[in-house]
């Protein structure tokens, strides 16, 4: 299975349980194309605390970038790809 598993990752959080599983079951199937053309995900090659499971959407642009880690490999996104962050969201505004 997914490692970690959403009932791990929250563990001691039921809100981010709850909001993830709102997301999946309730908002994300009313997202329309030209919605989800406007949404970038980035994960981590490997994440210890969410799911990455939890993390594409589809139609989105979703990245898997080359880091490993949640706290460590969300601080080397925004400075290595902090750039092509920008011009996606320059591009789809």
């Amino acid at each position: 299975g997914v490692r970690p598993s959403l009932d791990w990752a929250s563990r001691n959080s039921h809100s981010f349980k709850e909001s993830v599983l709102l997301f999946e079951e309730k908002r994300e199937p009313l997202l329309e194309d030209n919605e989800r053309i406007k949404i970038l995900t980035l994960r981590p090659k490997w994440d210890e605390i969410v799911p990455l499971s939890t993390v594409a959407i589809r139609g989105a642009d979703n990245r898997i970038m080359p880091v490993i880690g949640h706290s460590l490999g969300t601080a080397y996104i925004c400075l290595l790809y902090g750039k092509e962050i920008i011009r996606f969201l320059n591009s789809r505004s």
